[in-house]
């Protein structure tokens, strides 16, 4: 596998720095439009090149990664350690448009894309971040970033648009213990999507992310899910796109507590339900209630 054409020498197409590395975290995304079409990425970004993924009758099959190319950086054209790539997002939508060649990824606080075959990419640095651990685009429009260092959450409203600035959308996420973030993703339910992120502080969520900061407030997803940190969550929309329903699944991956999942109609239609606070008084004399909250 990832040879540079048919017939080619495994490893042949990856650079020099790639064919040495030993053993670590190795992003890589399937297309969302085209699940024959794939990216790996560590010092150099790669792409699918194979033609051959459903073959016809007689002909061999070529799995997605067999044959790649680099992308990015230029050939030949080393990366320093601190700029290796940590997340991809591969192929995106604007309404109902498909762009099935977007490749989006992290490097150290910066964010690249890519729109077509063949550009370049261009980088978008989120000042006062750390290393970038992840990023999720809005399913409704792939300029929609959102990224996450080790700490904050950030969103830019289109990548593509050199005017727009990244706006930090972490807010309360750090007072309900939310700290050590490793992971985000997007979840549609109209009308009023969920942004998800992983950390120490196991899963919590947003509310109507795209208008962050504002009146909706971080609050942890704790029905299902262990009390551990969480690597990796993913959302699998299975009755269709665009509404929480009691088909589909998010799941999550925690350290030393394995992978759990939320699924059926109690636990995903109340996954979507506004917190509210009810507080029930007595009919038999003058009740006293006392609310604090802390100013962190």
């Amino acid at each position: 596998g990832l040879a540079s054409g048919p017939g080619a020498a495994a490893l042949s197409g990856l650079n020099a720095q790639d064919q040495n590395l030993s053993f670590d975290l190795t992003p890589m995304a399937v297309n969302t439009n085209n699940p024959t079409r794939m990216v790996i990425a560590y010092f150099g970004i790669y792409e699918s090149i194979n033609t051959n993924i459903n073959p016809a009758a007689g002909q061999t099959r070529v799995l997605p990664l067999d044959q790649i190319q680099q992308i990015d950086p230029a050939v030949g054209t080393n990366v320093p350690g601190s700029q290796v790539v940590t997340a991809l997002v591969y192929g995106g939508s604007v309404g109902a448009t498909d762009f099935d060649d977007v490749v989006v990824a992290s490097r150290a606080n910066q964010v690249l894309y890519r729109q077509n075959v063949g550009d370049a990419f261009t980088s978008r640095t989120i000042q006062g971040a750390g290393t970038i651990r992840d990023i999720v685009v809005d399913p409704d429009d792939w300029k929609v970033v959102y990224a996450v260092d080790s700490r904050d959450v950030y969103r830019i409203n289109d990548i593509t648009n050199p005017a727009q600035q990244w706006v930090k959308i972490t807010d309360n996420l750090r007072a309900i213990g939310q700290t050590g973030l490793r992971t985000v993703e997007y979840v549609e339910d109209a009308p009023r999507d969920f942004l998800l992120v992983g950390g120490i502080g196991g899963v919590s969520r947003l509310g109507d992310p795209g208008s962050a900061p504002g009146t909706e407030q971080w609050v942890s997803v704790g029905l299902g899910i262990p009390n551990a940190p969480v690597f990796d969550i993913e959302f699998l929309d299975l009755d269709g796109p665009g509404q929480i329903s009691a088909g589909d699944k998010l799941i999550a991956g925690t350290l030393g507590r394995g992978v759990w999942s939320l699924s059926g109609a109690d636990a995903m239609l109340s996954f979507g339900d506004v917190s509210v606070l009810n507080i029930l008084g007595s009919s038999a004399g003058a009740d006293q209630f006392k609310l604090a909250r802390n100013a962190d």
